[in-house]
């Protein structure tokens, strides 16, 4: 009897044993997310642009192939791709023309110039006014930037127009006679007569010389501005001359334009 009693107690504690072990399974733990990563973007940021190069881009520094960027303008005007010059000290002079297509007068034309890497991204951009102060409709006026330096990467440049605001007062377009060119050792000399073709006198007179290749890349321009208040009467000749010096090789020829306000 008490070997049983002994049994009937083993397997008694052996039971107590396994619904204890039982309890002690616990189901897996519910996962606790972790913390969230919040990114906050200032309100006044503007981000980088992405370009995209439509043609193989060039490793050439100087006289890259034209390139095209379809970003938006604030209206329907367009800069040509500009044409970079590397100077002897490194850094790259960036030249382009803005022609108005519009039936309206533009002021405060601005272009935006990049300098973009292979997978179309701005390395770096500058931002400059156009060479006349007022654009006529079908006048085009050249721009340019200088960058101190060629950031790693670059394959070729791109330029947008970002501003230009609709001229509403009075301007006066200028007739150019016995224009003639010629290269020296300092440049193209350029040199003529402006006329007055109105019946009143203009003042704020400004003259633009641009040089184009063969292949119509700006290579180089000049802006002359008369003094303010020098008025040039209605019939009147105004003589000119001044040098304009090549960024570029093979300037082939250089064109006169200008603007000036009835005084």
């Amino acid at each position: 009897m008490r070997s049983g009693g002994r049994m009937v107690w083993l397997w008694w504690w052996l039971g107590v044993l396994v619904a204890g072990c039982g309890q002690a399974v616990l189901p897996s733990p519910t996962a606790q997310p972790g913390p969230l990563l919040s990114l906050t973007l200032p309100g006044t940021s503007t981000p980088t642009p992405i370009l995209r190069l439509l043609r193989t881009p060039t490793v050439r520094i100087t006289n890259l192939a034209p390139v095209t960027m379809a970003v938006p303008t604030p209206v329907p005007l367009s800069a040509n791709p500009p044409a970079c010059y590397e100077t002897p000290v490194g850094s790259l002079w960036c030249l382009g023309l803005v022609r108005n297509s519009l039936t309206i007068t533009l002021e405060r034309v601005i272009v935006r110039v990049y300098l973009v890497n292979s997978e179309g991204s701005a390395l770096i951009e500058k931002e400059t006014p156009i060479a006349l102060r007022l654009l006529a409709p079908g006048e085009a006026s050249p721009y340019g930037v200088l960058f101190d330096a060629v950031p790693e990467g670059n394959v070729g440049p791109l330029a947008a127009v970002v501003s230009a605001t609709e001229y509403h007062g009075p301007n006066a377009v200028l007739e150019f006679r016995d224009v003639r060119n010629e290269l020296r050792e300092t440049g193209f000399h350029v040199s003529g007569k402006i006329a007055n073709p109105t019946a009143m006198p203009l003042q704020n007179i400004v003259l633009v010389v641009t040089l184009f290749d063969a292949n119509q890349r700006v290579t180089g321009f000049r802006a002359l501005r008369w003094p303010a208040g020098q008025q040039l009467a209605p019939a009147a000749l105004l003589p000119f001359g001044l040098d304009a010096v090549p960024q570029g090789l093979g300037t082939v020829r250089a064109v006169v334009n200008g603007e000036a306000q009835p005084g």
